[in-house]
């Protein structure tokens, strides 16, 4: 398979150019639009070990003599990532917003490292995470990055998305303690509730952190995730995901719920993402799962569905909230979660002999618990 992903010359690998980028505006419709504002870097830093500044980069588009397949571009897109027919439209989506200055190619999973080790370190300097893509990087190659990233101990910083088909490899980088301490506390909220339910327990799920799923061709790492106990292999998909970014990622975090809900051949039945901004503070919710596709006309039997939102909360920096009509409180559904109603006790008033189990309960975070958490949050964001 010849590496289509890889355009430009090693010069790209040796730049490093941070840019101010503007802030996306905040979408008001349940599906998120095509094009984006690039993703943030805003605090300029100097150069790390080992890379140089290139002379001049080459102009988007410019086609590569040693690329003998036949590849179209995404129309618009920064990057101008070539993709092949089978490549995943999820991927190649995340890749079109990630910005050319955070583009490079791949030359060695040493050098790579300590790049990706240079940009964490402006990122905790400007308290904002950022999205990389890597060019070039044939299947073999992720097991020595996966080495390099953590023998110089970032590798918790960083959540990989591979395509193989594609050979590129975006990096996401979250290296501050807000993101982390804002997706672990709502995330153990979710997990409190999951198991208060009737007849479940901390039991009745399995958590995952970083795991990459599913694995070859492609493969993902999110934040935190949980999928019922009855998935028992290590690489079943999580039916619910949780991933936090800041307010200059948003347009990525919704591609990267789109990657879930399609990419796992819809087992990840809902992706929440939480968006964080600091000056001043605020909190964007919005819970990702297929929802009806407004443009076309179903049947009696099948509904077209595409991955959007209908539930968001912008919770301000005094806990009031901002939120559909519709959902008061965040509720996620039963079967957003587990596969099955057997775990429900059956219900008290059911014939006997019958083993009608009561209706599946929802998952609910109230109003107020939302506000609470937010404030409990903002107090550790300074």
């Amino acid at each position: 398979m010849a590496e289509i992903c890889a355009t430009g010359s090693t010069a790209d690998y040796q730049s490093y150019i941070p840019r101010r980028f503007s802030t996306p505006s905040t979408p008001t419709s349940t599906t998120p639009s095509a094009s984006s504002t690039p993703a943030p870097s805003p605090t300029q830093a100097s150069t790390p070990p080992n890379l140089q500044m290139s002379q001049k980069a080459p102009a988007p588009g410019t086609p590569m003599a040693h690329n003998p397949e036949p590849t179209t571009t995404v129309e618009g897109s920064d990057t101008n990532l070539p993709t092949t027919p089978n490549a995943s439209p999820s991927f190649t989506k995340i890749s079109s917003l990630i910005a050319k200055e955070n583009t490079i190619l791949f030359s060695t999973s040493g050098r790579l490292a300590r790049y990706v080790q240079g940009r964490i370190r402006q990122c905790l300097l400007s308290g904002n995470g950022c999205y990389l893509l890597i060019k070039g990087v044939s299947p073999d190659k992720m097991e020595l990055i996966d080495r390099a990233l953590e023998r110089l101990q970032i590798a918790r910083q960083a959540r990989c998305t591979y395509d193989a088909l594609l050979r590129c490899l975006i990096i996401r980088l979250m290296p501050n303690a807000p993101h982390q301490n804002t997706g672990g506390g709502f995330f153990f909220k979710i997990q409190s509730k999951v198991a208060a339910l009737p007849g479940h327990s901390d039991l009745s799920y399995f958590t995952v952190g970083s795991t990459r799923f599913p694995g070859k061709p492609k493969g993902k790492e999110g934040d935190q995730g949980l999928k019922p106990s009855s998935r028992r292999n290590a690489n079943d998909w999580p039916s619910l995901m949780v991933e936090v970014g800041d307010s200059q990622t948003l347009k990525l975090l919704q591609a990267d719920a789109e990657w879930w809900l399609l990419e796992s051949s819809r087992q990840t039945k809902m992706v929440i993402i939480i968006n964080i901004e600091k000056h001043p503070h605020s909190i964007r919710i919005e819970c990702w799962e297929m929802i009806p596709d407004p443009n076309k006309r179903g049947t009696r039997t099948r509904t077209p569905k595409i991955p959007g939102f209908i539930q968001f909360f912008d919770i301000d920096n005094s806990g009031d909230i901002t939120h559909d009509p519709k959902f008061y409180d965040l509720t996620i559904s039963y079967d957003h979660i587990f596969d099955d109603h057997s775990l429900i006790p059956k219900a008290a008033s059911a014939p006997k002999g019958a083993s009608a189990p009561k209706a599946p309960p929802d998952i609910i975070i109230l109003h107020d618990e939302l506000s609470a958490w937010a404030l409990h949050m903002y107090s550790g964001f300074d």
